[in-house]
């Protein structure tokens, strides 16, 4: 069949329309998803099921999955191991979600990789489907056959075969490039929870991580009961399991998940002793610390990056992987506290939850900073789903102006002007400043900069790649396939 995606913009047009295709995770049906998931393991199988060609370590969690991800990819790589990864959502451009070795996958190879996915799910959905053959299948205890029900019998068997979503269509596309490209491993992070998720479809992994339990997507799954379970659906029959959560109700719930699939718990479970992790520092270069008596440097900063590095550290030393330090020192992930500029300092992080943005308060400290920051600036934007409550009067009491705007994902509701005043009705408005462009708020403060100044880009990863591409544009990450500038 002819090409009809030409193009890159074309291709990620194309996966962003599968957003249509399904209701969104809101107020989500149990049976619904549940066969969602059933619909992409038989989609994987009609494939050839590429996922079974690939070692598999699969990663949960509410904070850090991204960052363990990229870890674990650059320590694998660093022993000479064919990887790739899957992340979402991505940062700046759809093709920073797949990557292989040290690079995103290519402008070319998505285009092929859309072509062949989207006739493969024209096939799928098609295959033995000659309408006229079901409308003459009979029904159990019925005598006389209406059009209606011939149709409803129809209807059912249609049901079973569902167009995929866009996330559903991304994880495919990643398995089926990662096979493709003759990965050995691949690390895969869920999207939204876990044992649902299309990412789920995984029948075997070499390995699972939960980072942690948090709140987040409360929209969805209610509350952190709910959160956990769900992040326990990613643990698999006689799969290890390694967790940085230290809470004992989910630490329980995962040993009940182990015990369900008649696991032996002390032998698939590990936790993570944050007793064996001493002597972090951290700064605008990276971060430094010892874990059971080894000493790793890492360029990514926050102390939080430290507790995340022990998950990636467990993990490789549990598959025998070699050349930890040297792949943790290499690893790298766009705008998770990305120190863009020294003097004056400017910041982008996509901490888009309390854990996340406390960890960010924890860094901006006066210890990060040769001096203390003559003046901050603060560009925040959050989704309308996101509950924050606790931090927000930290976040303004830190900053001395702070501009609060939108970010420019469509598929995303976010906090607009009136949400802003609701909440900061009694704030001191002179300090305040509301953009519904968010690069009008990015070129409005750097003209204003100082060298001792400090500008902090957060609230939302849609945010943080959307005024990165001020620094780094989408035309170059796709050109060179890299997020680094």
């Amino acid at each position: 069949m002819k090409k009809t995606i030409i193009n890159y913009n074309q291709a990620v047009r194309f996966i962003e329309s599968l957003s249509n295709t399904a209701a969104s995770q809101k107020g989500r049906d149990v049976e619904i998803i549940k066969e969602r998931l059933r619909n992409v393991k038989r989609f994987l199988k009609f494939l050839g099921n590429p996922e079974k060609k690939l070692k598999i370590i699969h990663i949960a969690g509410t904070s850090g999955k991204g960052s363990v991800v990229a870890m674990l990819h650059s320590i694998l790589q660093a022993d000479n191991k064919k990887v790739g990864s899957y992340t979402s959502p991505h940062t700046t451009t759809y093709c920073e979600r797949i990557k292989v070795g040290d690079k995103y996958i290519s402008e070319k190879e998505l285009i092929d990789a859309v072509n062949f996915l989207k006739d493969r799910m024209d096939e799928y959905m098609q295959r033995d489907a000659n309408i006229s053959n079901y409308t003459r299948m009979p029904r159990k205890n019925t005598r006389i056959e209406s059009h209606s029900s011939r149709h409803s019998c129809a209807f059912a068997f249609f049901e079973s075969r569902l167009s995929l979503n866009f996330f559903e269509f991304s994880f495919c596309l990643a398995i089926y490039y990662f096979a493709k490209q003759h990965c050995e491993y691949a690390v895969i992070e869920t999207g939204c929870g876990g044992r649902y998720d299309a990412s789920n479809a995984i029948k075997k992994p070499v390995y699972t991580i939960i980072t942690n339990i948090g709140p987040d997507h409360l929209d969805i799954f209610g509350n952190l009961k709910n959160i956990a379970n769900e992040k326990a659906g990613i643990i698999k029959s006689g799969v290890p399991l390694l967790t940085g959560e230290t809470d004992k109700r989910w630490i329980n719930m995962f040993k009940k998940e182990l015990e369900l699939l008649h696991c032996y718990i002390a032998i698939l479970l590990k936790k993570i002793n944050y007793a064996d992790l001493k002597n972090i520092e951290t700064n605008l270069n990276g971060t430094s610390f010892e874990y059971k008596n080894e000493k790793y440097n890492l360029q990514l900063v926050g102390e939080h990056q430290a507790r995340n590095a022990t998950l990636a550290i467990e993990c490789a030393n549990d598959l025998k992987i070699n050349n930890i330090g040297k792949g943790l020192e290499r690893a790298f992930y766009p705008a998770r506290m990305e120190v863009i500029s020294i003097n004056p300092t400017i910041i982008i992080d996509g901490a888009h939850n309390e854990d996340k943005l406390q960890a960010l308060l924890r860094f901006l400290t006066p210890k990060t900073y040769n001096s203390k920051p003559n003046k901050k600036y603060l560009i925040f934007a959050l989704a309308k789903n996101k509950q924050v409550t606790k931090v927000l009067p930290q976040l303004l009491e830190f900053f001395d102006v702070t501009y609060l705007t939108r970010f420019s994902n469509p598929f995303r509701k976010v906090m607009n002007y009136s949400d802003w005043l609701t909440k900061f009705a009694k704030s001191d408005k002179n300090k305040l400043y509301y953009k519904h462009y968010a690069k009008d708020a990015l070129v409005e403060i750097l003209p204003k900069l100082k060298k001792d100044d400090l500008l902090v880009i957060t609230g939302s990863i849609f945010l943080a790649g959307e005024l990165r591409e001020h620094w780094c544009s989408e035309e170059e990450i796709v050109k060179n396939r890299k997020s680094i500038f």
